[in-house]
């Protein structure tokens, strides 16, 4: 990969086209093709992340004079019958002045078809987050008992034991419930900790959003949590795939390019943000009713996405930053529901079984079984499962080369 690919330089711009998108862009000199497309907005395979291994960038340049001259990379990978024809590869080429570019469609990133929905149990329900109503006597010379005890005192009638309150919601404290005139709805997250205090009239929901992070995939659940109804389902690529199309890519660009793990995590969290902008829009609710996100993926997918580093996960002996469950409040992550709300990451097992293993199981009920099961989740990370209530084993398998083709060059 050119050591300039994400650096550009001082000696100038040049403007770029990318057909048949017809989109323009202005960049630096010294970067690539594929620097230039996905600052763009435009779609292009780099299954191997642009380390020019993969071959899948392929682009045509008929009047190539500025661009550089093939690397090696190119004269190893593209016969000279396709160097001569035009076709260059986007992550080798780097812009040296004005160019017009044509992605065939084998290098295009394309919408793919997403399952979005699947297997169903049936659950007792039992939300970590639940509303409680509840009517303060107002202070007076006689009780002067502080706003933030008078409603611990109420709730501890109620049955709940030691409760926390974020800095920013005890601040305000004292203006809700005079403004409420002491009639409040206090939103309570694992009956431990206030996480919302409101007029006390009931009438507005109390909302969750179930997030799947996978490799090539989004998919998100609104749910309502008073009754367990699903009110929308959406769905995106991941638009991380820009960067390569598997994990051990991902966590390259990751750990070696600089800002390449917040790019990553920015890419992710602004996708989830639509997808719940989308799904409130059709369900008709307001974002900030959102009071949690319960979020899985695997392990390389649930580090970028809380900004850990992913790389020693792409070495031996494979160790992961966390393996508990992770509790963040939506504001520190960007997430745009209602900012004190918990993002809440499911644990994960070892190695890439991350957290979308943990909800396979909690899914499918194979622990709750007496008979031996088998358990095969298939994508561009892969898991197996075999095992019933006593115990259960589990492995992982990068599978997504099998779709994709990565590294194949006969066949």
């Amino acid at each position: 990969m050119h050591t300039l690919a994400m650096m550009g330089n001082s000696f100038g711009k040049a403007t770029v086209c990318f057909e048949p998108q017809g989109k323009k862009i202005e960049v630096e000199h010294g970067l690539t093709l594929l620097d230039a497309a996905r600052i763009a907005g435009v779609g292009i395979r780099s299954d191997c992340g642009g380390r020019g291994i993969c071959g899948k960038c392929l682009v045509v340049v008929k009047d190539q004079k500025g661009l550089s001259p093939p690397s090696d990379n190119e004269v190893r990978l593209l016969s000279s019958a396709r160097l001569k024809a035009g076709y260059r590869l986007a992550c080798q080429s780097v812009v040296e002045g004005d160019v017009t570019v044509f992605i065939p469609p084998e290098s295009r990133l394309e919408a793919r078809r997403i399952l979005a929905e699947g297997l169903s149990r049936w659950f007792e329900l039992d939300p970590a987050v639940r509303s409680v109503r509840v009517v303060l006597a107002k202070p007076s010379l006689l009780d002067t008992t502080p706003d933030f005890e008078r409603l611990f005192n109420a709730l501890k009638e109620r049955g709940l034991g030691e409760i926390k309150i974020e800095h920013e919601l005890m601040q305000r404290l004292p203006t809700i419930l005079r403004e409420a005139n002491w009639n409040v709805e206090v939103i309570l997250w694992m009956d431990e900790e206030v996480i919302a205090v409101e007029r006390g009239s009931g009438e507005r929901g109390v909302y969750g959003a179930a997030v799947d992070i996978g490799t090539s995939k989004l998919v998100l659940h609104l749910v309502d949590l008073r009754s367990g109804e699903t009110l929308s389902v959406k769905m995106a690529e991941n638009p991380q795939l820009v960067y390569g199309e598997d994990i051990i890519s991902r966590i390259n660009y990751a750990a070696f390019e600089e800002g390449g793990l917040a790019r990553l995590q920015r890419l992710v969290i602004e996708a989830i943000n639509s997808l719940i902008e989308d799904a409130c829009r059709e369900a008709g609710i307001e974002r900030d009713r959102i009071y949690e996100v319960t979020v899985v993926g695997n392990t390389a997918m649930h580090h970028i996405f809380l900004g850990y580093s992913p790389k020693q996960l792409a070495v031996a002996p494979y160790v992961a930053v966390v393996r508990r469950s992770v509790s963040v409040k939506a504001r520190q992550l960007g997430i745009k529901v209602y900012e004190l709300a918990n993002v809440f990451v499911l644990p994960n097992i070892a190695g890439f079984v991350g957290a979308d293993a943990v909800a396979d199981v909690l899914a499918t009920g194979i622990y709750e079984s007496d008979n031996m099961s088998i358990l095969i989740d298939v994508g561009t990370n892969s898991e197996v499962f075999v095992g019933n209530r006593e115990d259960i084993v589990s492995c992982s398998t990068p599978a997504g080369p099998a779709f994709e083709g990565m590294h194949l060059e006969h066949g």
